[in-house]
């Protein structure tokens, strides 16, 4: 996992180099914020961009969208720096009023970007899109199908099965088994069909990381109060 891991870091740090010294300073400085405050997501964000981008790797993204890509992906949670402590540290189930804070969180990231540089346009994008659903049923904006950006689509793929995969302080980590169970059937519901395909081929042929930390059998629907990729 940790050669798997490091080569994929290795190739995102040559990508990165295009966006020149400062705004990879910044963004990375950023990147770090969350998980500052919340030790129980600790590196959730860098394993989910290192699936993300094996995922636009597989699709044939060219360089400049993979590298929009990997930092939509490593700071998809940013905007979680404005959630209250009190919401975004809390043990038990949310309260319909502290959830839809935290659906804020999309949309905090996205305007954090735009109001830095308009060279973060297309970061911030997949970034306010991560929790958008196939279905139109997500948010913050309830797009549909392609009207979401690409990165946004593959964020969330992403973002869920790790989500699901590791500890959380609400819920115990699933069993890698029924988290691909789980991102299969939401397939052209939750999630893009196409890239649950790629994820799926990728998955069988070896190239998606998974860290699982111990815990007892969860099942989704258990965490559905609390969102399954918060």
């Amino acid at each position: 996992l940790f050669s798997q891991l490091n080569r994929r870091l290795a190739e995102v740090n040559q990508l990165a180099q295009a966006l020149g010294e400062h705004h990879v300073r910044t963004l990375t400085v950023f990147a770090q914020l969350h998980e500052l405050r919340d030790a129980s997501t600790q590196g959730h964000s860098q394993r989910v961009a290192v699936n993300a981008l094996s995922i636009g790797q597989r699709m044939g993204l060219k360089a400049q969208d993979l590298q929009t890509l990997h930092w939509a992906a490593l700071l998809h949670d940013l905007g979680k720096i404005l959630v209250p402590d009190g919401i975004l540290l809390k043990e038990g189930p949310l309260m319909e009023t502290e959830f839809l804070e935290i659906q804020k969180h999309p949309s905090f990231g996205a305007e954090t970007l735009e109001g830095i540089s308009d060279g973060f346009q297309a970061v911030a994008e997949g970034i306010r899109s991560h929790h958008e659903r196939w279905d139109g049923h997500g948010y913050p904006k309830g797009l549909t199908g392609q009207e979401i950006p690409l990165a946004g689509r593959i964020i969330a793929v992403a973002d869920v099965f790790e989500a699901l995969t590791n500890d959380r302080t609400y819920r115990a980590a699933l069993p890698v088994e029924l988290a691909l169970a789980y991102i299969e059937r939401e397939a052209a519901s939750q999630f893009d069909p196409e890239v649950v395909e790629v994820f799926l081929e990728l998955y069988r042929d070896g190239k998606i990381s998974v860290s699982l930390q111990p815990g007892e059998l969860f099942h989704p629907l258990e965490g559905a109060s609390r969102g399954l990729a918060e």
